[in-house]
């Protein structure tokens, strides 16, 4: 296998070709809002192609090729996708799913895998089926469109497979036979597992929703505004950006971030923190109505995991589709700086769905005259 190849939403480091073929057709109508937000929409403003009227491509597809005499191979699969979360998967061979976001997990086989915005997923694919052609599928997760995407595991050698593969997924991201397994993420343990402290500094509260428009979002109490870019760094002054934007953090400590999402018609939301990575202690529906993590662990334990937490830098919330969710992170504040926690779906973070965390300012530096100088502080 030699060098990477991007179409679209997907990179799949490893193999040789041109283009994917693709196909889409509409699916979700977007005028459902109007049933539930109460605030004015224009529709006539919905780039073209976002929910119909995408045109299939008709380019030459990417073809992988494989040895069957190295047993194995192992691809590192990347969404880069802007809005859609994505399903993998390869006709009649299990993947073996060992490593998420670039750290080891107990290995799970599966099927099919949907990636979420951004994140990154290394699996380990046995080469046991008859030499030939095995079609590559990539299928939308989400619900805004139908999306299809095809290429061709090739394996090297006499080819003895002259029929077509047979799929374990749809093109509507259903299961294709019974027996498909989807990667579930409720199952998924970290290798070597690690135990988060619980013993919490501070615990946050995040609201997820949109703020007086369709494209205005929030992660917290308001939406922060692309304006907000022109700012001075908070590194050098904390006060240039409005403060209800802001979490601190002292170095060393733990602390919990309670996402609640607070309408429906909620798409799973790709939270991405920058800087370092976060254990998902739970997950839950409803309202979060405790006042700590460890009240809700009293009153719902089986929605909190605190022995083998899946250790992310990005994790989807639970979709709130017809009733109301919450997630909780909980993370070790080991690296002082300013950086930001935000959604990974591009139009919510362009949006306003993004929060300022400063971490460690107990042991931030002095910023030296000349640099402040620079910027203009």
């Amino acid at each position: 296998m030699s060098g990477s190849f991007r179409h679209g939403p997907m990179t799949i480091t490893g193999g040789r070709g041109d283009k994917l073929t693709n196909f889409i057709t509409r699916c979700f109508p977007p005028n459902i809002t109007d049933t539930v937000f109460d605030f004015p929409h224009n529709y006539d403003v919905i780039p073209p192609m976002m929910f119909e009227g995408c045109v299939p491509s008709q380019g030459p597809k990417e073809i992988f090729y494989v040895n069957a005499a190295h047993q194995y191979v192992s691809w590192d699969l990347t969404s880069t996708a802007g809005l859609l979360e994505l399903t993998f998967s390869i006709d009649e061979h299990d993947m073996w799913v060992y490593a998420i976001d670039g750290r080891y997990i107990q290995p799970r086989r599966v099927n099919a895998l949907t990636i979420p915005n951004s994140n990154r997923y290394s699996v380990m694919i046995p080469l046991n089926r008859p030499a030939g052609d095995y079609t590559v599928r990539m299928v939308s997760a989400s619900i805004n469109q139908i999306l299809n995407t095809t290429a061709i595991m090739r394996y090297e050698g006499f080819r003895q497979l002259k029929r077509p593969s047979n799929p374990w997924i749809q093109i509507n991201n259903e299961a294709a036979r019974p027996d498909t397994v989807f990667l579930d993420e409720n199952r998924v343990v970290p290798f070597p597992a690690i135990v988060p402290s619980n013993d919490i500094a501070q615990t946050f509260f995040l609201h997820i929703n949109q703020v007086g428009t369709a494209f205005r979002w929030r992660l917290g109490n308001t939406s922060y505004g692309l304006e907000l870019e022109e700012a001075q760094p908070l590194l050098f002054n904390q006060n240039s950006i409005p403060s209800d934007l802001i979490i601190r953090t002292k170095n060393n400590t733990w602390i919990d971030l309670i996402l609640q999402t607070d309408t429906i018609l909620q798409p799973p939301h790709p939270i991405h923190k920058h800087s370092n990575k976060h254990f998902i202690i739970g997950q839950g529906n409803g309202t979060f109505t405790w006042n700590s993590v460890a009240e809700a662990v009293q009153a719902v334990p089986g929605n909190f995991n605190l022995q083998t937490p899946q250790y992310r830098d990005t994790f989807h919330t639970l979709p709130a589709v017809t009733g109301l969710t919450w997630t909780v992170l909980r993370y070790h504040v080991i690296n002082p700086g300013a950086f930001i926690m935000h959604c990974h779906i591009q139009v919510h973070q362009s949006g306003g769905m993004v929060l300022a965390m400063l971490d460690g300012v107990d042991v931030w530096p002095t910023v030296p005259l000349p640099y402040r100088i620079a910027a203009g502080f």
